[in-house]
Formats: C-alpha cells, sequence, structure tokens
C-alpha cells in the first residue's frame, strides 16, 4: 500500500487548490479564568497548500490548532475537517475523524526505547481496536506501510535504529512519518522547528512542503516570518485570538510583521 498522498502538482494546480480541507468560521475560545485565547478566528486551508500561521507567543496560535483536533472544546465557531463538522462529533465518530487529522508538534515525543519502525507503526493504532493494541501490541500489517512512510521522508534506513538515537531533526521527520502512517488529509505542524539547528530546520519545512505538494493540506505555526516567506504558499498573521492578516508568502510587508512582533522582528 501505498503512503503517496496524490499526484504530484504545484500548490496553483486547481486540482488541489479548489478544495478546502479545513475551514474554521468564527472561532473563539475562553479559559475557564476567564481568558480569551480565540476571538472570531475564520480561515481555511485548500489541499495542496501550505499554510503558515505566524504570531507572538499568546496570540492563539496553539490554542487554535488543539480546537481543531478537539484537545480544547471552542466556545463559539464551526470547525470542519475533511467535510466533517468536528464540533459535533463525539466518541468513536471523534475518533475516527481525527485519524483524517496529522499532528506534529514542537517535541517529536518518541518511544524513546522503540525502534523508529515501531514508532511509526503507532500513527495506525486507532485503526486497530482491541486488546493487543491496548497492551502496545503493534498490528504487524502496518510494518510496511509504516516503513513506506520513512522512505517518504527519506529515512527508511534508520527502521530498525532505537529512538533515541536520533538526532532532533531525524526525530522530528519520523514524526512525520507516524503522523502520515494515518493517512491524514490535513497536517498540522505546531511550531515543528523551534529546537532545531538552521539546516535541519530546513530540512523538516521542505518535506513539509513537499507533502502539500503532494495534495496535503498543511498548516503549520511558525515563529520565523523568514522561513514562512520562503517555503509557504500563504501566511496568516493571528494576534490577541484575531486573523489581522492574511497574504500570499511573498506579499508579507515589514509593517505585517511588526503588526505581530514589533519593530524588533522586522
Amino acid at each position: 500500500m501505498s503512503v503517496m498522498i496524490a499526484a504530484t502538482a504545484r500548490p496553483n494546480d486547481q486540482r488541489f487548490c479548489a478544495e478546502p480541507v479545513l475551514q474554521l468560521s468564527g472561532l473563539g475560545l475562553h479559559y475557564p479564568n476567564g481568558k480569551q485565547a480565540l476571538s472570531d478566528a475564520s480561515l481555511e486551508v485548500d489541499r495542496g497548500e501550505f499554510v503558515v500561521v505566524l504570531g507572538s507567543n499568546g496570540s492563539g496560535k496553539s490554542s487554535m490548532l488543539r480546537c481543531i483536533v478537539r484537545l480544547l472544546e471552542p466556545t463559539s465557531g464551526t470547525i470542519t475537517v475533511a467535510r466533517q463538522d468536528m464540533i459535533r462529533l463525539q466518541g468513536s465518530g471523534l475518533r475516527r475523524a481525527r485519524m483524517s487529522i496529522g499532528m506534529v508538534s514542537q517535541h517529536a515525543n518518541l518511544v524513546r526505547r522503540r525502534s523508529v519502525l515501531a514508532n511509526v507503526m503507532c500513527g495506525a493504532l486507532a485503526r486497530h481496536n482491541g486488546w493487543r493494541t491496548t497492551l502496545g501490541i503493534l498490528p504487524r500489517e502496518e510494518a510496511e506501510p509504516a516503513l513506506q512512510c520513512l522512505e517518504h521522508v527519506g529515512l527508511a534506513d534508520l527502521a530498525r535504529q532505537r529512538a533515541d538515537t536520533l538526532s532532533g531533526g531525524q526525530a522530528q521527520r519520523v514524526a512525520v512519518a507516524r503522523a502520515l502512517a494515518q493517512r491524514p488529509q490535513l497536517m498540522l505542524a505546531d511550531e515543528p522547528v523551534a529546537s532545531l539547528d538552521p539546516e535541519a530546520a530546513g530540512d523538516v519545512m521542505k518535506l513539509l512542503r513537499r507533502l502539500a505538494d503532494e495534495g496535503l493540506a498543511v498548516m503549520c505555526v511558525l515563529h520565523q516570518p523568514q522561513l514562512a516567506q520562503r517555503h509557504a504558499d500563504r501566511v496568516i498573521g493571528l494576534s490577541a485570538g484575531r486573523v489581522v492578516f492574511e497574504t500570499r508568502a511573498g506579499s508579507i510587508k515589514s509593517s505585517d510583521i511588526d503588526q505581530l512582533y514589533g519593530k524588533r522582528a522586522a
């Protein structure tokens, strides 16, 4: 079974851009302590598009991603992923819907004592319900697809290596492979290069760019405007939980960055 997302195409290919995978409308989130994390936030991410969300600490970027996968419950608005109303889903329906959303965080969160291949296979566990998977026993039929996911991120030669021997950049690429094992339609990345050196960060961003070119909808939270300009199709600025600008990556102005971070980031 191949893990290729779709026939390779650039993001301006209308086969991809005309099909929104993620739609947020009027999204709001208030924490129990009264803090407003999101306010009337709306955006879309199309199939085959790489969108970067920029914003300072506390702007609501990570809260937005957690709302999309329902790790946080929004207080208003709608979330649609692959035509599924995420707000209305509960129980097994929500678990199935989450399989369409791959998630990569700042830390790879690999099981250090397990092999690279075993870590990638964990991405498929939600497709297998039973006592074996509850005990952490991995389904044998997922080994070959997991190896293909590793090939897709260029790390098949490390399949039998323990996860705790990987570099930071390698670990993040394994985390991407684990997310691909879910067979997602949407990839969310929450500051995936924050702890990486420039070369490793560039490798991860190029990988996310390639996945979008192959048909995935990719939404990435970043702090680095330069990386957004270099790799993304579109950039969304978030400040105090609100979308304050949305532009093509090549059209970002210094005034846009000042609006998010102040003149020190220009």
